[in-house]
């Protein structure tokens, strides 16, 4: 009976250091836990900052969109409404002057050949500017 009563000593020295060891690992997660509920609770206060200065940024960008928004219709209905000059018939005169060498003489100097220069250059748009031609 003594050898029994060792043996259930022995298994219950045991099952005492089996429940030991699950303690200590509860500790340790229980610390665990309350580490990482301490870094949850920091990071949750710094995500409710940023999230609250993007907010106030998003609200200034849109106060700042409406004004220039607002802006954008006083000076359309501003160039809308302004005076336009009068439109004048008159020919202008440009005081610029181009000059072409290397025409042989055989060919007459006009506004046709003038225009044949500016087409050759694939410059026809300028074509109405030619006002005179000097041989």
């Amino acid at each position: 009976m003594n050898a029994s009563f060792d043996r259930l000593l022995t298994h219950m020295a045991m099952i005492n250091e089996r429940l030991d060891k699950v303690a200590q690992t509860q500790l340790e997660q229980g610390a665990a836990i309350l580490q990482n509920s301490r870094t949850v609770a920091q990071l949750d206060e710094r995500v409710s900052g940023e999230l609250n200065e993007l907010r106030w940024r998003q609200n200034e960008s849109s106060e700042m969109l409406s004004e220039l928004q607002k802006r954008m219709t006083v000076f359309t209905s501003t160039a809308r409404d302004a005076d336009v000059p009068p439109t004048y018939s008159a020919l202008t005169v440009d005081s610029c002057e181009i000059h072409v060498t290397g025409i042989p003489a055989s060919i007459s100097t006009d506004i046709t050949t003038a225009e044949g220069i500016l087409e050759a250059l694939q410059l026809e748009r300028l074509n109405p500017h030619v006002i005179s031609v000097r041989p």
